[in-house]
């Protein structure tokens, strides 16, 4: 496939792409971890693997298709994920779905006033930063 063309192309491509190779021994890393813990590893608990992944996500725009590809392959969480990294309108989608969540539940649009829950008139700020800036665009 492709990666055997890399391999074959250049020594220094071959070392990178070596089923030994830094890379894949962290892509491996976090295959076995999901397969282990039905997860990906969490910020919270600053494992080297971690630490990878949050690296990766900072990097993520100057990652090459082959590494992208690479990750995607590791496993389906660890594909969704980057996903959401090439996504830009990902946190926006993000909001709506739960805004949508909140009106199918409740039946109604969420409210400032609401004493208890933080998340509702959080969804309640957003919801109105999207319609002031709806007027302002017109």
């Amino acid at each position: 496939g492709q990666i055997a063309q890399l391999q074959s192309a250049h020594p220094r491509l071959e070392q990178e792409f070596d089923a030994t190779g830094p890379w894949q021994k962290q892509c491996q890393q976090l295959r076995s971890f999901i397969e282990e813990h039905g997860r990906l590893p969490s910020i919270k608990e600053q494992t080297e693997l971690s630490r990878w992944l949050i690296s990766l996500q900072r990097r993520h725009k100057k990652l090459t298709a082959l590494e992208l590809s690479s990750l995607r392959s590791v496993h389906p969480l660890v594909g969704e994920r980057v996903e959401k990294w090439l996504d830009a309108h990902h946190p926006w989608r993000s909001r709506m779905k739960a805004v949508v969540a909140f009106v199918s539940s409740f039946g109604r649009l969420p409210k400032s006033t609401a004493s208890k829950s933080s998340e509702e008139k959080s969804l309640h700020c957003w919801l109105h930063n999207q319609l002031t800036a709806r007027k302002h665009s017109k």
